[in-house]
């Protein structure tokens, strides 16, 4: 464990007045204990005057800001890197050099920056660093006391192969000491800053000019330390100051070092994430809606000590998933009445205060699945390929004319294993599960969109999955209960809704059965086109009129919003 510090500095043409401004500076560093201290580019002298630098800049040995910084690094006994001094190195050309200081005061290296910022940001604003200043030409990685140190400088940054070839090299951390301008700060800096970092899965030290200067040019600042995974550990916006961080860089530089970083007791986050998205597996919605967003830009949780506590009690059970899910499911919060009133509607129309029970759609997968299940029909094995549920024809053609393979669905168990085992072509995913809102996996999806649209109604009117299932429910219940309609319709109804039906709700699915009943008595022909829709063979037992007819009453039961709520 040690503690980087980063400054901050508002650097000018006067080389005195930079230096005291960065030695009051350093000596508030050394007050926070810190063990490594950066003060960002150009931190001796700011200006854009060529002959102005030319006169005042010396060579390395002669240079009065490094020796003042060499000093104090030996009376206080810390490493410091200078983001950059400008160094003469020929009659008519500067170097822009970071330097980095031991404990004792001894320079261990230096880098001279590589990548001239040559740009033209608008009619009024523009650079021209290649004809100042003479690039350097090698990249430099050094050992510190805690890991390996990639070195560079401001423009550097926006060449992404320079930190991949430092990161094979073994460098944890990257310095980039910088002084961007106030107009590409705003853009890219931080986007950029964080991409570094979680490219080569290091800590970024980023120390920065802040402020306008006395030519009038004006940088952004923002200085921070930004952590492995792309977190801001910790960042100072526009005033001179000091940015600092403990650090513990001894996890190993792979998928292990981030697992174990994931699941480090001090990082509460990992379990938030989770807990949070199980919540709103639950409910609808997380404890913070901004499930995929739980840091400083996301929304506050509601109830930010149930979080803390669901949390705490899941890294407790050793992360046992199970035992989260059990947690919430056997709270009074979860298991309260679903149904609203208009006190709580005038209230808490969101529901944000949980004083009702969970209303919300089903996903689309466990439509599917929940139909299959209350079926009988439902495949319970583990593992295995991917399968070939039904699907209309045609679709894999239209999307892709040089696809050689042509869909064929799944014969027997295939067709009804769990929507999770599907087979998925991103150009051309399952309709049924599309309609039912489900993300088309160009990219993550933490929280799906719930609409309600007649397609929906379509699908588990026609579909041949759900047709299937209202068929072979239907030859069960009947089946099961000797042909006896009003013991059937009942089981049928509370398989389907979940709860027994009211006497109205009976009576008007039996009114319902029986004009489908004589409807089918009518027509044989699509009564047997009906009950043979999908592989499963229709039961020797059935009496095909009556298992229709029901299965129509079922068909109409899945498609009402109680058998696809979760309330």
């Amino acid at each position: 464990m040690f503690r980087v510090s980063c400054i901050q500095l508002r650097s000018n043409d006067n080389l005195q007045y930079n230096l005291i401004r960065t030695k009051r500076l350093i000596r508030k560093a050394i007050k926070q204990k810190t063990d490594f201290i950066i003060t960002p580019e150009v931190s001796s002298l700011f200006s854009l005057n060529k002959k102005k630098l030319l006169k005042i800049c010396t060579s390395m040995d002669r240079d009065v800001y490094l020796n003042e910084i060499k000093k104090i690094a030996k009376k206080y006994k810390k490493w410091i890197l200078i983001g950059s001094l400008i160094i003469k190195v020929s009659k008519n050309k500067l170097v822009n050099r970071s330097v980095l200081l031991d404990k004792t005061g001894r320079i261990r290296t230096y880098y001279d920056k590589i990548h001239m910022y040559d740009a033209k940001l608008s009619k009024f604003e523009k650079y021209r660093e290649s004809k100042t200043f003479k690039p350097g030409k090698k990249i430099k990685i050094v050992n510190l006391p805690w890991g390996k140190l990639g070195l560079s400088i401001c423009y550097d940054l926006r060449f992404p192969n320079m930190y991949r070839k430092m990161s094979k090299k073994g460098a944890i951390f990257l310095s980039i000491p910088s002084a961007f301008t106030d107009t590409t700060g705003k853009r890219h800096w931080h986007t950029l800053l964080k991409a570094r970092a979680i490219e080569n899965f290091s800590y970024v030290f980023a120390p920065g000019q802040a402020g306008k200067h006395c030519n009038g040019r004006k940088t952004y600042g923002h200085s921070m330390i930004v952590s492995p995974d792309g977190k801001i550990l910790k960042e100072l916006k526009k005033s001179e100051g000091v940015v600092t961080v403990s650090i513990d860089p001894k996890l190993p530089k792979n998928r292990l070092g981030l697992a174990k970083w994931l699941f480090d007791k001090k990082n509460p986050l990992t379990s938030r994430v989770f807990v949070n998205r199980i919540w709103q597996m639950h409910f609808g919605k997380g404890l913070s809606s901004s499930t995929d967003d739980l840091g400083s830009q996301g929304t506050l949780p509601n109830y930010p000590e149930l979080l803390d506590w669901l949390s705490i009690q899941f890294v407790k059970s050793n992360w046992n998933i199970k035992k989260l899910h059990k947690l919430i499911l056997l709270s009074a919060t979860y298991q309260q009445n679903s149904i609203n009133d208009i006190h709580i509607m005038t209230n808490d129309p969101e529901n944000n205060l949980l004083a009702r029970g969970p209303s919300f759609r089903m996903s689309a997968e466990m439509i599917r699945d929940n139909a299959l299940s209350i079926s009988g029909l439902l495949v319970n094995k583990l593992g295995g390929k991917s399968v070939y549920p039904y699907q209309p024809e045609g679709i894999w053609d239209l999307s892709d004319k040089v696809w050689k393979y042509k869909y064929e669905h799944d014969k027997g168990d295939g067709l009804y294993r769990r929507s999770l085992y599907t087979f998925w072509k991103r150009s051309a995913p399952p309709p049924s599960m599309l309609i039912f809102d489900t993300p088309n996996r160009d990219a993550c999806s933490v929280k799906r969109t719930l609409t309600s649209t007649p397609l929906q109604a379509l699908v588990l009117l026609n579909d041949p999955q759900y047709t299937e299932v209202a068929r072979v429910l239907a030859e069960s219940v009947l089946i099961q209960n000797n042909n006896n309609i009003e013991s059937a319709l009942e089981i049928a109804f509370r398989k389907v809704i979940g709860r027994r039906p009211l006497i109205s709700e009976l009576e008007s699915i039996a009114s319902f059965y029986e004009d489908e009943l004589n409807i089918f008595k009518l027509q044989p022909k699509k009564t047997m086109t009906y009950l043979n829709v999908g592989e499963k063979i229709l039961s020797k037992k059935s009496m095909p009129y009556k298992t229709a007819a029901m299965a129509k009453v079922i068909s109409g039961l899945l498609n009402t919003s109680e058998a696809i709520m979760i309330r």
